[in-house]
């Protein structure tokens, strides 16, 4: 439970920065918003990782991968932009330093800048990629991932209207939909 509190905190961080501080998303900033974006749609993907539920576990494989590889690549940037703003602000030669324009000052506050209204996006990527990890290191105890790996059916059946039919008003499991509509397809022709 502390996950969930921690995380509706970081959407409501961000929220308060971008209505409060940034003037309403500045102005609709398409980056600010996106991030926001972002946050929100990574703060929900996490809350079934989190707390394991082994249909998110089962089914949704196919958003998992996406979820954690985009918190590994906004991590990385992230760390990126933070040490090469590190670097400009405190590492870099005086020669360099005294010869900056107006172009290089403007590019260090806009890392400075998004470095700091950011920095709630930073937990809940940690935290995903976290507890990517330990489920490869202590698999859960109902074997949801031990069938087989991410496949190009996975992401059909992520994106499958079918599938999602099945699975909201019929109780069927995502991974055996294909398969069932595959072989039912290939025995009525």
């Amino acid at each position: 439970m502390p996950w969930f509190g921690i995380s509706i905190a970081m959407v409501i961080i961000n929220f308060i920065f971008n209505i409060w501080l940034n003037q309403w998303w500045a102005d609709g900033n398409a980056f600010l918003v996106l991030n926001s974006v972002y946050l929100v749609i990574q703060t929900v993907l996490s809350w079934p990782l989190v707390f394991e539920l082994p249909f998110y576990l089962a089914d949704f494989r196919f958003f998992r991968a996406a979820s954690v590889l985009s918190a590994w690549v906004y991590f990385l940037v992230y760390v990126i932009v933070t040490a090469d703003w590190i670097y400009q602000l405190y590492m870099e030669p005086a020669t360099e330093y005294q010869a900056y324009d107006f172009i290089s000052v403007m590019g260090n506050m806009f890392l400075a800048y998004n470095v700091v209204f950011n920095i709630p996006i930073l937990p809940v990527s940690v935290m995903i990629m976290l507890k990517e990890f330990t489920l490869e290191l202590f698999p859960p105890l109902l074997d949801q991932d031990e069938d087989e790996q991410l496949d190009l059916e996975d992401a059909e059946d992520a994106v499958s209207p079918i599938s999602w039919w099945d699975w909201l008003f019929m109780g069927q499991k995502i991974d055996n939909r294909t398969k069932t509509h595959g072989q039912e397809y290939r025995r009525s022709n």
